[in-house]
């Protein structure tokens, strides 16, 4: 039952709820421990037209394997939370900045190569860091990797920006 609370239906990772939780927790050990943490907001491109194409089941599907290749593309201690619609969080904990760029663009390639079942889908990230010395919020951070998530998107999509 604790589970479920935690978890997102639909994919399997964890929900708003967990994250806004384990930010506030992580902003917490940072500054008890002087170490850092990054913090990856995920965005599928073109996500809506991928549905209208194919429907929702299988943008459902897309959903739950992006959530897979995340999964096994990332660290145990690290999080893999839905935000909303198509987007996602990741929590890098003890990540620095210029690690959590290496792995958003893995993230970014793995991805990229995927044979999803009805196409070829690619996504955006942004990429935030926590340092140990900041006093931050979840709320900040969250704003700052959605900021960068944006120029990505203006950008072109399919890439990383921090």
């Amino acid at each position: 039952v604790q589970r479920l609370a935690i978890t997102d239906t639909l994919t399997g990772g964890y929900n708003r709820r967990y994250l806004d939780q384990f930010l506030a927790k992580e902003i917490q050990r940072c500054a008890r421990y002087q170490h850092g943490f990054s913090l990856i907001m995920l965005d599928i491109d073109g996500f809506k037209a991928y549905n209208d194409a194919h429907g929702h089941p299988a943008g459902d599907e897309a959903l739950r394997e992006v959530v897979r290749l995340l999964r096994h593309n990332l660290r145990v201690v690290d999080v893999v939370a839905r935000y909303g619609g198509e987007e996602f969080i990741i929590v890098l904990p003890e990540t620095s900045a210029e690690r959590a760029l290496s792995v958003a663009e893995k993230i970014r390639a793995v991805v990229a190569a995927h044979p999803f079942a009805h196409g070829r889908l690619t996504v955006s990230l942004g990429v935030a860091y926590c340092p140990a010395e900041a006093e931050s919020t979840p709320d900040a951070l969250i704003a700052s990797a959605d900021e960068a998530l944006y120029r990505a998107k203006r950008g072109g999509r399919d890439r990383v920006v921090s």
